[in-house]
């Protein structure tokens, strides 16, 4: 994972073209993350960023940490919180013992990595470190804009990243015996919409998701683990 253009970004993370739909975006992951809390679980955030998604998520745990390769986004997310939230790691070594927390989760994190290998040894970190859910937020290799023009367009890439399909994930899964998988398609927002034309693709997107789920912008996958038996899973 290339961390030099987020350290670029740093503060001016949401001070840029789009910061309102990437907001949107942020609270749309947050709800889906919150339905699988509890007051008493610990969570973490790998390749936390600011922290963004960390502080519509951090009331409905008992605590939260986040980790990222970017020392500039870990200093902003620091700024964020009123205690050290986010230290400097990578994802295919995480520095936590094993099923350290309840949950875990990750968003648009694996299309920076560059190969399919280290997409896997990150997975393998999730899983490794996680005791019951891992959630994993990427966009969609099927949707033509994220595939041909989002990361030459959007500030947040550099325009040579490679979107994991599903194919790839499935098959991630399969071989690190992950068998308990949630495959969703999410959301429709376009990603350079204007602010007011925001409420009515709020309302359309829902229909999207239902007729054409396909080519969604996003992808969630969700992942049970089973702690009950000795060994991985």
């Amino acid at each position: 994972m290339v961390a030099n253009q987020f350290d670029d970004l740093g503060n001016e993370y949401f001070n840029i073209s789009g910061g309102h739909v990437h907001l949107y975006y942020v609270e749309t992951k947050a709800k889906i993350i919150n339905n699988y809390l509890a007051d008493d679980f610990l969570v973490l955030d790998v390749g936390c960023g600011v922290g963004e998604h960390a502080k519509l998520v951090r009331e409905n745990c008992k605590n939260i940490c986040g980790i990222d390769l970017s020392l500039e986004m870990v200093k902003s997310a620091n700024k964020n919180f009123d205690v050290t939230f986010a230290s400097m790691g990578d994802a295919t070594r995480l520095p936590f013992k094993d099923s350290s927390f309840d949950v875990v989760y990750t968003s648009n994190t694996l299309h920076h990595i560059k190969d399919l290998i280290s997409i896997k040894n990150t997975i393998s970190e999730l899983a490794r470190v996680s005791k019951k859910y891992i959630i994993i937020f990427e966009v969609n290799s099927m949707n033509p804009f994220c595939k041909y023009l989002l990361f030459r367009l959007c500030p947040y890439d550099r325009g040579d990243e490679r979107i994991p399909t599903k194919t790839d994930m499935k098959t991630i899964f399969e071989e690190l015996g992950l068998k308990d998988v949630n495959i969703i398609h999410k959301s429709f927002m376009p990603m350079f919409c204007p602010k007011f034309l925001m409420p009515f693709f709020f309302h359309f997107e829902r229909i999207l998701e239902k007729i054409i789920p396909a080519i969604s912008v996003g992808m969630v996958y969700i992942i049970t683990l089973d702690r009950s038996e000795d060994g991985y899973l």
